[in-house]
């Protein structure tokens, strides 16, 4: 929908955002939909751009579950832009509020993004650590698609560290939960 990444359309959505969110019912409803749809589109977008609308977002009354989710996206941003210790300290308050049992799979998304994000600074140890986590956590919830993904997710960041029995084991477990 914005894709220029110029900051007139960045605007505008931000003031549209503002607008749904003020006329909703269900604001909880609107700000998910509003994050996934920044989600989706911070690709095609600056950074400087994607930060400020989480700016915006964040100034709002939200949920636990939209505030850890933007401070998730937060992290992603800093990552993508270098500034490790920032994205560290963003996925670490956000672990912090989706720590209820309400917001489990809230916190198995920023597990998974953390891992990543860690990966990424080739802290290996503490992304293994995040993606079992993670695995416990699917594993608790009983769901196999998430137990699947972080399965996967382990299994590549062991082969980049060339840990390639291990990294087997895991894509079988991935596949078996699939199936």
């Amino acid at each position: 929908m914005f894709t220029s990444g110029k900051a007139s359309d960045v605007d505008f959505f931000i003031q549209h955002f503002y607008t749904h969110f003020e006329l909703a019912n269900n604001k909880s409803e609107v700000v998910e939909v509003w994050l996934d749809k920044f989600d989706a589109s911070i690709a095609n977008w600056d950074f400087q751009s994607g930060a400020k609308l989480l700016a915006a977002i964040k100034k709002l009354s939200l949920s636990p579950d939209e505030t850890a989710l933007a401070y998730m996206a937060t992290g992603e941003i800093q990552t993508q832009q270098g500034n490790f210790e920032e994205a560290n300290r963003s996925y670490t308050r956000a672990l912090q509020i989706a720590d209820n049992p309400n917001q489990q799979e809230t916190k198995f998304r920023i597990l998974n993004r953390f891992a990543a994000s860690l990966a990424s600074q080739q802290k290996y140890e503490e992304a293994e650590k995040y993606y079992q986590d993670a695995i416990s956590l699917a594993n608790n919830l009983n769901r196999s698609y998430l137990i699947a993904q972080s399965y996967f997710n382990l299994a590549i960041l062991l082969d980049e560290q060339g840990k390639w029995k291990d990294a087997i084991q895991a894509y079988k477990k991935s596949l078996a939960k699939l199936n």
